[in-house]
This record gives structure tokens, sequence and C-alpha cells, in this order.
């Protein structure tokens, strides 16, 4: 089983043990506090190699929420927190995401 840990080195298996988990996300740079409840709903890999891990994720932010956009903290019960760079789907996709793309030298 993968790690399920945000506080060491990230990876595609890190995050794709926490698929469905539900996340708070918080944005520190905005002037008003930003907070919102979303899962992991996805974690696709482009490339994998011993090197390199190439991967997206995507959050489903709840319903009624702005998704974030720029440098935030995810907060997981269990797992610890990380800082992402996550940006608003749009209209890519019918509801309420976000997305974090990872391009990592091991």
């Amino acid at each position: 089983m993968p790690r399920r840990s945000l506080n060491g080195k990230l990876s595609y298996g890190v995050f794709a043990a926490l698929v469905g988990e539900n996340f708070t996300i918080t944005h520190p740079e905005l002037q008003t506090e930003y907070r919102a409840r979303a899962q992991l709903v996805e974690a696709k890999i482009i490339f994998l190699s011993s090197e390199n891990d190439q991967f997206y994720l995507v959050f489903r932010v709840d319903e009624g929420q702005v998704p974030p956009n720029g440098i935030c903290r995810i907060h997981h019960t269990t797992a610890g927190k990380a800082s992402l760079f996550l940006q608003s789907m749009g209209t890519d996709f019918p509801g309420n995401y976000c997305r974090a793309e990872f391009n990592l030298l091991l």
C-alpha cells in the first residue's frame, strides 16, 4: 500500500492512495480568509519513471464554494498538509473542480 502522508516526499503513489478522500483547502495569500472543502476525485498519470513523476490531481470543491487559484494549502485529517498550486478548471468539467499539475524529479 502506498504511503498516505503529505509530510514527506510527494509522489503519484502518495496521492493515488488518497483518491476519494476529503480535504480542506486554504489560501494563505488572500486578504480575506479562504476555506473550502474538497474531495480528491482523480490522480492521473502522465509519465512515471524511477527518476520522474508527471501527473495531475483533480479536486471537486463543495457546491457553492469558489474553486481556488494559486498556491494553496491542502489539509487531510490523517495524511497531513502540503502546499499545491491549484487552478480552477472553469468549464473543462461540469461542476466545481480545480487541478494541480506535477512534474517531479525524484
